[in-house]
């Protein structure tokens, strides 16, 4: 006995249902995946407490900008990184060491900003970064 198909025509419909299951979990998983992805980055800005702020009153406050070659500025006047040292010790009256309010812009080289950062710190200042929250 053979069997025959009592339709009409054939049901391509039928036949394309799984392709179509398919794309539709194509097109559906990136749009899940990306919810499941982590906030990594997030800036948390704390509130300034007086422990940190007390020193900055008698602060000497030392900027760097430039990309290639950055520039200094202690004070609002324009130093060279040999003479910076100096410039400070000549910005400050007290006999105490300043605290140094280091402002560094985005563009400047990281290691650049860190032999700064070392420089004041192997002289014994005490730096506080003001691009970066209190605690991290």
């Amino acid at each position: 006995m053979k069997l025959e198909m009592t339709l009409p025509s054939r049901p391509g419909l039928m036949y394309a249902l799984p392709g179509v299951d398919i794309l539709a979990l194509i097109l559906i998983l990136p749009l899940l995946g990306s919810s499941f992805r982590s906030n990594t980055g997030i800036e948390i800005t704390l509130a300034e407490s007086m422990h940190r702020i007390a020193p900055l009153d008698r602060s000497v406050q030392v900027s760097i900008k430039g990309v290639v070659k950055p520039r200094i500025w202690v004070n609002k006047r324009e130093v060279k990184e040999e003479d910076l040292l100096e410039a400070i010790a000549n910005a400050t009256s007290s006999k105490k060491k300043p605290a140094i309010a280091l402002q560094v812009d985005k563009r400047v080289p990281s290691g650049y900003k860190q032999r700064i950062q070392e420089m004041l710190l192997l002289k014994h200042y005490l730096v506080f970064d003001m691009r970066t929250p209190a605690m991290k």
